[in-house]
């Protein structure tokens, strides 16, 4: 039995706004090769995709990793195993954004309590709401009583989780998913998610990450009320625990953050040249050590475009999007406001640190400065790719 769900020119941002943030960049003659503006970005692309036989062995070998942990789980507590609604992708594979190696899967575990639940809106914290429990057993270990109403508490849901799995990795602690390979396990509880470690014990050393989040699941009819809906052909969206991420703030044991994956999936769908964009701007992440700035958080840069731009905007080639999209990202530093899909008051820059926001500013309109010279002197250097995107 398989536990895995495998679902399936515009104005640039005036330099002016930003020059002071920049460092001076020397625009001397290198001697490299030079390519055109072009296929320099085509090179890029090329070397931040998988090889297909790489791709298949770790695919292969999270789904059986993936199934394994959630049959153990099965099989050693009942109450999990009446609970378990399957496994659900929420990150790049779902999207098909992916770039480098496909080495961190972020999986919903789909829960079905014995609960009828209300989404309601968090006071004053947007993005969050409360699980309300309006019928079902008010007697669950997850539920309890705030105010004279009954909520999930997602700190009791954790817990409970936790437990399950820390019972369970005495039989986790090495995995075949060959007769040539194996992997060891290791889980690392991480606040709201349940991470696992898995090291490949034969010689390749692979390395892959599992982040497991708990989340109830709820159809499209079921959206807190007061809330806007992006196009979601009514699918469904999840609940999931998370702490306020507004600094200072004090926290509520029945926070939860709206997700929906498969709603911002439909906004991307059929954008290839978005899509390979977005690989870049990945790329120019992790090339710059702008760790701080998560994949969603990029992410969110294009989701928050597609309803504003026709089209025809999406068919430029991936290095104008790109810089397109970067001059987004620079606004977005600017104002300290980079809007929630699916909840614009919620701004996802929250969670950055302030000296991280100024930092990434100062690269971001840096390697932008020097990405558009280049684009406008239609050439890009072997030293360019491994500047902007660590080629």
């Amino acid at each position: 039995m398989s536990y895995y769900y495998d679902s399936s020119s515009s104005s640039s941002f005036s330099s002016s706004s930003y020059d002071s943030y920049s460092d001076n960049v020397s625009d001397d003659e290198s001697s490299e090769e030079e390519m055109s503006f072009g296929e320099g970005i085509q090179i890029a692309l090329i070397n931040i995709q998988w090889t297909p036989q790489e791709l298949k062995i770790m695919t292969t070998d999270a789904q059986i990793i993936q199934n394994i942990i959630m049959k153990t789980l099965c099989d050693h507590n009942p109450d999990f195993k009446k609970a378990f609604g399957g496994l659900s992708s929420a990150d790049s594979f779902l999207d098909d954004i992916q770039f480098s190696l496909p080495d961190k899967y972020d999986l919903n575990i789909e829960l079905r309590l014995p609960l009828f639940l209300q989404a309601v809106c968090a006071y004053d914290y947007s993005g969050f709401v409360f699980l309300h429990v309006i019928g079902g057993d008010y007697g669950h270990r997850c539920v309890q009583k705030y105010n004279g109403n009954y909520y999930i508490n997602r700190l009791q849901l954790q817990k409970w989780l936790t437990n399950c799995l820390s019972k369970v990795m005495y039989q986790l602690a090495f995995v075949n998913v060959s007769r040539r390979r194996a992997y060891s396990l290791k889980y690392i509880p991480r606040g709201d998610e349940h991470r696992f470690e898995a090291i490949e014990t034969s010689g390749n050393g692979r390395r892959l990450c599992f982040n497991f989040v708990p989340s109830i699941k709820f159809a499209a009819n079921q959206w807190p009320r007061g809330l806007d809906k992006v196009p979601n052909k009514n699918l469904d969206w999840y609940a999931k625990p998370r702490n306020y991420d507004k600094a200072n703030c004090q926290n509520d044991s029945r926070s939860f953050i709206i997700s929906a994956p498969h709603w911002e999936n439909l906004a991307l769908y059929n954008k290839k040249n978005l899509k390979n964009s977005l690989r870049l701007m990945k790329a120019f992440r992790q090339a710059n050590e702008m760790h701080g700035q998560v994949n969603y958080m990029i992410k969110l840069i294009y989701l928050n475009e597609i309803n504003k731009k026709p089209e025809s905007y999406w068919s430029q080639s991936p290095g104008e999007l790109l810089i397109c999209m970067m001059n987004k990202l620079i606004i977005g530093l600017l104002k300290n406001y980079i809007p929630f899909y699916l909840d614009p008051s919620h701004n996802w820059l929250d969670q950055l640190k302030e000296s991280d926001r100024r930092q990434y500013l100062r690269k971001t309109s840096r390697c932008l400065n020097k990405l558009k010279r280049r684009q406008n002197a239609n050439y890009l250097t072997d030293e360019d790719l491994d500047e902007f995107f660590g080629v």
